[in-house]
């Protein structure tokens, strides 16, 4: 009876761990993992001391960015020239709300950014051949 009541409470725990994972994947494909990226909004913010307004007007950018990015699909084979052109595209808008001094700062972030990027994006060109 003791081994029966083992056997029924660990059925249950094994359900209770087995659900989340089978609704997670309910959509027939598992979720994709991101990494974290810190709000884009409070990172400029701290780097630029942007204004209320500025902030504002990043963060809508920044969502508009989001949906086209999301409308990209997986398939489409000019995927990452659509996601740059996007990205290219968030650039010029939130420069264009930057005063002149907080444009400079961020054309300096910007140049120290991209040598992550090349190198990324040269490993990508390679696993593509």
């Amino acid at each position: 009876m003791k081994t029966l009541k083992i056997l029924i409470a660990t059925l249950v725990f094994a359900t209770g761990l087995a659900i989340p994972a089978l609704n997670a994947q309910a959509d027939g494909a598992p979720k994709k993992q991101t990494r974290a990226r810190p709000d884009r909004v409070q990172q400029l913010t701290a780097q630029l001391d942007l204004t209320a307004d500025q902030q504002a007007k990043v963060k809508a950018i920044i969502a508009d960015e989001q949906t086209k990015l999301k409308a990209i699909t997986k398939d489409d084979e000019k995927r990452a020239a659509k996601v740059k052109a996007a990205r290219q595209e968030t650039t010029r808008q939130i420069r264009a709300t930057l005063t002149p001094e907080q444009q400079a700062k961020f054309d300096q972030s910007a140049q120290k950014r991209p040598e992550g990027a090349k190198k990324r994006e040269g490993k990508k060109e390679k696993s593509e051949d």
